[in-house]
């Protein structure tokens, strides 16, 4: 069999492996997982025998997933990732074998055994621990975009196809788990939510803070369903619905005085929400929805007396610091060399634009520390702080003590 016809009976969809020789022209563990995934292998006896033969392993054998999604980091973080994973499979213990799903904006590790060992029924605990424990904190420190990890088992490898589409279906429930934290189907199963009351009196604040054009109090009352979502186990579904309607009674407040410049970016905007996976994605979602509804930034009285680019400024970092804006993005914005903006801003404001970005974010951490039971981590996302222990760093630093030490004065 030729080179082109080994390649046409592997990608086929509607051909199977069903002899031998077609096994033999493009076998490779990478080929063998890969057709088992997409449905294209029909495992055989003389299959089993051949792949155990030259690489120690049949599909027959146990084996385990794992799925790292990479969001809209995968282009440009999924060959570091790819190459650190196979690393881990020369460890010895065990075996990997990574493939891109390019589609899925994901990677899938397959776990397995070779040798005396791979015959082995028992559970992938061992396994799953290394990951849980080695892998996944390697993977957070290395990679700074989104991260969702996923685990899980099968008795026989030929069943990887049910359990790669189960995973793949369980995905969201990564806004329950702690960031970073490695998912199992089975964690998932165990899990003991809570039912989700709509907060009705905190959408009549949200609606009544759109009718007077309030943009802090807006996102006040949006940090107040954060911390509904997260106090207590909720399904991702009910999450996401209540966040949908929450976002409808902020927009048909909205519209009763203004009119919507792009009704087709709301649309995307609830879509990507109702799509999302990870709080990251949620939290760009709804930037889009505020800049879809396009808030008025609001002035502070002095800003009269600034010239008409550093008061543009100054109301952008209102807006913008909680998301870790920078003064290169800033500059950008406004259309000024960074060197300009800096002197101008320290001039008319009397405070630097870091300085003042961070006396903002330091703000919004006591407020979120006093009025809300969110973790450390869960204040990081919302006040732009990739890293919880900077944060804590830097609130210390200004405020002379750690953010838990601060909760614990004003409770």
């Amino acid at each position: 069999m030729g080179k082109n016809q080994a390649k046409k009976v592997f990608n086929d969809s509607d051909e199977t492996w069903t002899s031998v020789q077609a096994a033999e022209a493009v076998l490779s563990p990478e080929n063998i997982f890969m057709g088992c995934l997409n449905g294209q292998i029909r495992p055989c006896r003389e299959l089993h025998q051949v792949t155990g033969e030259r690489y120690g392993f049949s599909l027959e054998d146990a084996g385990a997933l794992f799925i790292v999604w990479l969001g809209k980091g995968y282009e440009s973080q999924k060959e570091r990732v790819r190459a650190f994973l196979e690393s881990v499979g020369n460890s010895g213990e065990f075996s990997v074998c990574v493939l891109p799903a390019d589609a899925w904006h994901l990677l899938t590790a397959v776990v397995y055994r070779t040798g005396e060992s791979c015959g082995v029924k028992e559970s992938f605990d061992q396994e799953f621990e290394i990951f849980r424990r080695e892998i996944m904190p390697a993977l957070k420190r290395n990679v700074r975009e989104e991260l969702v990890c996923i685990w899980g088992e099968a008795e026989h490898m030929e069943e990887f196809p049910g359990v790669f589409e189960k995973l793949c279906g369980i995905r969201e429930w990564n806004l329950i788990f702690e960031s970073g934290e490695l998912i199992r189907s089975r964690d998932v199963q165990e899990l003991k939510t809570v039912p989700l009351k709509y907060p009705a009196e905190l959408e009549s604040q949200v609606r009544q803070s759109v009718l007077l054009s309030n943009r802090e109090d807006v996102k006040k009352c949006y940090y107040r369903l954060y911390d509904l979502f997260r106090r207590e186990p909720r399904t991702p579904g009910e999450i996401k619905e209540c966040l949908l309607r929450f976002n409808m009674a902020a927009l048909s407040a909205y519209k009763t005085q203004h009119e919507v410049q792009s009704e087709l970016n709301v649309y995307y905007s609830m879509q990507k929400i109702a799509d999302a996976i990870s709080w990251r994605g949620i939290r760009s979602a709804m930037e889009e929805f505020f800049q879809a509804l396009d808030f008025d930034t609001y002035e502070e009285e002095g800003d009269g007396s600034l010239s008409p680019l550093i008061r543009k400024a100054v109301q952008l970092v209102r807006k913008y610091y909680d998301q870790g804006i920078t003064l290169e993005e800033m500059a950008g914005r406004l259309f000024v060399s960074e060197e300009y903006l800096s002197a101008q801003f320290k001039k008319e404001t009397g405070a630097g634009f870091a300085e003042t970005v961070r006396s903002m974010r330091i703000d919004r951490i006591k407020g979120l520390l006093a009025n809300t039971r969110l973790k450390l981590n869960q204040i990081a996302e919302l006040t732009g702080y990739a890293d919880p222990k900077y944060m804590s760093r830097v609130f210390k630093d200004e405020v002379g003590m750690l953010p838990t030490e601060f909760r614990k004065t004003v409770h």
